[in-house]
């Protein structure tokens, strides 16, 4: 699935999620000690990553940015491999 169609769908779950009204929502980064609204916080989110995917050079400057803004995300493992998919590291070439 393209980038495009998968951050659209990923916006239309949340707005699914809070259209059910839940009384709790469990974190996937900051985990259930997490005390913010993370439909809301969600959607900031995303739209901070967008904007700094815009403002980075490299996989170390977005990673940068990213806990600068959130610096309990947790789970940085996962935060290395999202940008990964959006700063790739460049091909090894083969010696001979």
């Amino acid at each position: 699935m393209p980038r495009d169609a998968a951050r659209e769908n990923w916006t239309k779950t949340i707005s699914q999620i809070a259209a059910l009204n839940p009384s709790n929502v469990i974190p996937g980064h900051e985990g259930p000690a997490a005390t913010h609204d993370r439909r809301e916080w969600m959607k900031t989110y995303m739209a901070e990553w967008d904007a700094d995917v815009a403002k980075s050079k490299t996989a170390a400057e977005m990673r940068a940015n990213v806990l600068r803004q959130y610096p309990l995300l947790g789970m940085e493992f996962t935060l290395d491999d999202r940008i990964a998919t959006y700063f790739p590291a460049p091909a090894a070439t083969a010696s001979r």
